[in-house]
């Protein structure tokens, strides 16, 4: 693609030079825009989340767990990914069946706490940080 674009600038500066030249016509040239600023693909894990779920910061040296460029990406010590492990799986039963932020009678699991208190178990080899919604 951008080959395609150098070529098609290429085209309408010489263009002058030889008025019966080819022109590279129906092609959208991304460079000739200003870009947005914009970020697509993986987010940086909010301040606030940081804060409220008890999340570490990345920092260079982080880069030997697992998922460590994920991690970076989002700015997190550990990488923040699903329950995918079979020690995520284990504490998440345990978790649910003896400790009390996650199994208050009549209500429902206290998922702010929750995750802070998974969060202080993180290892960034089989467990990996959560965040609540």
């Amino acid at each position: 693609m951008w080959l395609i674009n150098h070529l098609q600038l290429q085209l309408e500066a010489t263009r002058h030079l030889i008025p019966e030249s080819q022109t590279l016509t129906g092609w959208v040239n991304g460079d000739l825009y200003t870009p947005a600023g914009e970020k697509i693909g993986i987010l940086p894990v909010p301040a606030s989340i940081h804060a409220t779920a008890d999340i570490e910061s990345y920092h260079p040296e982080d880069g030997k767990f697992r998922h460590a460029y994920l991690a970076c990406e989002q700015g997190t010590k550990y990488a923040v990914i699903s329950v995918h492990t079979p020690a995520e799986r284990a504490l998440f039963k345990r978790l649910m069946q003896e400790d009390p932020v996650f199994n208050q009678k009549n209500s429902l699991p206290d998922w702010k706490r929750g995750a802070a208190l998974w969060n202080h178990r993180a290892n960034g080899k089989d467990i990996f940080y959560k965040v609540y919604s």
